[in-house]
């Protein structure tokens, strides 16, 4: 069917506001404000409500033939360079949007900033979509296979990689900072970036009991053993062994020798050369734990391992930098609301790459046929 046939389009209203003034976070009597980007949903800022053209529960389309399509649940408005589209005849759930966004994103990819994606020829384009017997497309069918495929991604722990309004607020603020780093160390949003030393966030222990590698017998069922390997979180395989000789979880455990930092979220066992690091203030959230990690790895990036590094004292006195808000409080909720949204995007290139592969075997396949 052409694009044109089945979608109703919206255009950005008449506004005397300027993208430059306008907000980059959330404020109250705000809403989105979309433009042509690959970023954050298409969200570049925020306009006053207020004698805005406020729309809801469509797909936004870049015009410049360089972004993607995007589903908006929420309300929003058009900035410029874009336009929004509705399915003509009924109001479509979240679910079919999701794929019709989907079919019209592989429209788009034949576009570019030489051969700009407005309406007027997007409109021209045709997608494929299944039909029902009655002649009426099988939206039905449609979000049938979309909760299966929801399915499948909840028990592999995939399923939901929308931003909240508090990701994208985060991924805005910490995208702006790492893009015009130097010199001024605040942030858009008030942010300071300040040091800390790893003593002053961790309690610093060596291990109950380091168990030999050459000695323990690993097992299919047991305590997670880690040892200073830089992969699988650094679980070398399981072992069984009293609990009293547990390490406490959640914490970071971390190679001597090897700068190895993980996460551990289950007590686990430890070989030799291995400190476990245990917050002394809070819980050790894991998107918090994934935070602290990234800055520990960049902390000890250029650091030249020895007998001196082995020191606890070395270690407690290592600095990290990490965004305060105005208080000098360290900003917990937007580290964990950014590592969050990172996490999400990771997911959604991998499901790309999953549905570019499954393409070409299905095209080879059909070729043999």
């Amino acid at each position: 069917m052409f694009l044109g046939e089945i979608f109703e389009v919206f255009k950005p209203a008449k506004h005397n506001h300027q993208k430059r003034l306008l907000p980059t976070n959330p404020r109250q009597g705000y809403i989105p404000a979309i433009t042509c980007t690959t970023q954050n949903n298409g969200i570049v800022c925020y306009m006053p409500k207020e004698g805005a053209l406020v729309l809801e529960n469509m797909i936004s389309v870049g015009a410049n033939g360089d972004a993607p399509a995007f589903y908006q649940p929420r309300e929003f408005t058009l900035l410029q360079d874009c336009y929004a589209l509705k399915f003509k005849g009924k109001e479509l759930n979240r679910l079919q949007y999701l794929f019709l966004v989907v079919c019209l994103n592989k429209v788009l990819a034949k576009f570019n900033w030489n051969n700009k994606s407005g309406w007027t020829k997007v409109s021209q384009e045709k997608i494929l979509l299944p039909f029902a017997k009655s002649g009426e497309i099988a939206f039905e069918a449609i979000e049938v296979f979309i909760r299966e495929l929801q399915a499948y991604l909840k028990v592999t722990g995939l399923e939901d990689t929308m931003l909240t309004l508090e990701e994208e607020h985060a991924l805005d603020i910490f995208t702006s900072y790492f893009e015009n780093r130097g010199g001024n160390s605040v942030t858009p949003c008030n942010l300071t970036w300040q040091e800390f030393k790893i003593g002053a966030l961790f309690d610093i222990s060596t291990p109950k009991r380091k168990f030999d590698a050459n000695k323990v017998r690993f097992c299919a069922r047991g305590h997670p053993y880690v040892a200073r390997g830089a992969t699988n979180n650094g679980i070398r395989g399981y072992i069984e062994a009293d609990s009293i000789f547990l390490n406490d979880a959640p914490s970071i455990s971390f190679g001597q020798d090897t700068a190895t930092i993980f996460y551990q979220d289950q007590p686990y066992l430890t070989g030799d050369k291995i400190k476990v690091f245990t917050l002394k203030e809070g819980r050790l959230e894991r998107h918090r734990a994934l935070f602290f990690i990234a800055s520990m790895r960049k902390a000890f990036s250029s650091f030249s391992w020895g007998s001196a590094s082995f020191k606890q004292s070395l270690l407690e006195n290592i600095a990290l930098k990490l965004p305060t808000h105005k208080d000098g409080a360290i900003a917990y909720d937007l580290m964990e609301h950014f590592i969050r949204a990172l996490e999400k995007q990771q997911i959604e290139r991998i499901k790309a790459l999953w549905d570019q592969r499954l393409k070409a075997c299905k095209d080879i396949i059909q070729a043999k046929i």
